[in-house]
């Protein structure tokens, strides 16, 4: 970006990203969805995925001293859904200085205008936390994974990592391609392939999905020319125009007595607080890194 390497980590790992990520439940804004689809994408827009969102969700209410301590009001809870698989909830621990968090912004006439879940408002709120009953992470591998591990007609190959998506030409006029399967690097480093009966589902996210297809065949003449890699559909669009949220952090000193994050600087305190979350779950581990938002 402008010349600079940005680090964009990744989950190489059983549920991807949403195993390592901060935890935050949020969704875009309405209209970025719906401008997905302004832009020609069928089925992209806040009606299509609204549904999928409450599907994928079991919404719990905290209980009366955080509803307070937090100032809840903003939930609307026919954006939040009930009986989905991925747990989400507000954090048990907040220290003193994030209780102030919703006060400040209360006197500054910028609370949230509404719930952020409905795709609408706007203002600083605190955030919810996919976080389990015991305030363990819930993320896509103990939840979608975990319920379909034992299906007959699913098989996971662990560390092993695709090379490239297997094309033929359709012998029609056009000359079109057809993923018949693919090539990956198996657990003990030897290349193997795998045949699609039915179809190929490129789910790779934002990074590999395009690397892929690039290393395919598919993508800029330019950068595939550059790599050696033979021309199968030429498409300069894949792998340009990333769009993603910076985390740009600012930090500012609190006063003394204030515990804060740094807190855990205090080698004392640092040792206390491990084992309080390991045994019982609470404690400043049991927080959310990021527990508000503007």
């Amino acid at each position: 970006t402008n010349g600079k390497v940005v680090g964009h980590p990744r989950g190489k790992v059983l549920g991807g990203s949403s195993a390592i990520n901060l935890n935050v439940w949020l969704h875009a804004s309405r209209s970025d969805i719906d401008d997905w689809g302004l832009l020609g994408n069928e089925g992209w827009s806040w009606a299509d995925l609204f549904p999928y969102y409450i599907r994928s969700e079991n919404y719990t209410s905290p209980p009366p001293d955080i509803a307070e301590a937090e100032a809840i009001d903003f939930i609307d809870l026919a954006c939040h859904g009930e009986g989905g698989p991925v747990q989400n909830k507000f954090p048990p621990y907040y220290g003193d200085f994030y209780n102030t968090w919703s006060p400040t912004f209360a006197n500054l006439n910028l609370s949230l205008d509404g719930d952020h879940r409905c795709g609408l408002g706007l203002g600083g709120a605190t955030t919810l936390a996919s976080f389990n009953a015991n305030n363990s992470r819930s993320f896509a591998g103990n939840t979608y994974y975990a319920l379909a591990k034992n299906r007959p007609n699913l098989k996971v190959l662990p560390n092993a990592l695709v090379t490239k998506i297997d094309f033929h030409r359709l012998k029609d006029s056009e000359g079109k391609l057809r993923a018949k399967g693919l090539s990956f690097k198996a657990s003990d480093n030897q290349t193997r392939s795998a045949r699609a009966t039915r179809e190929v589902i490129l789910s790779a996210g934002a990074f590999q999905s395009p690397q892929l297809l690039e290393l395919s065949g598919v993508g800029s003449p330019a950068i595939l020319n550059r790599h050696n890699i033979t021309i199968l559909h030429a498409n300069p669009a894949v792998g340009e125009n990333l769009q993603a949220h910076l985390l740009l952090p600012l930090s500012f000193a609190a006063r003394p007595g204030i515990p804060t994050l740094e807190s855990l600087r205090n080698t004392t305190l640092f040792a206390e607080t491990p084992a309080l979350y390991t045994l019982n779950r609470t404690g400043p581990f049991a927080a959310q890194t990021p527990t508000a938002h503007l």
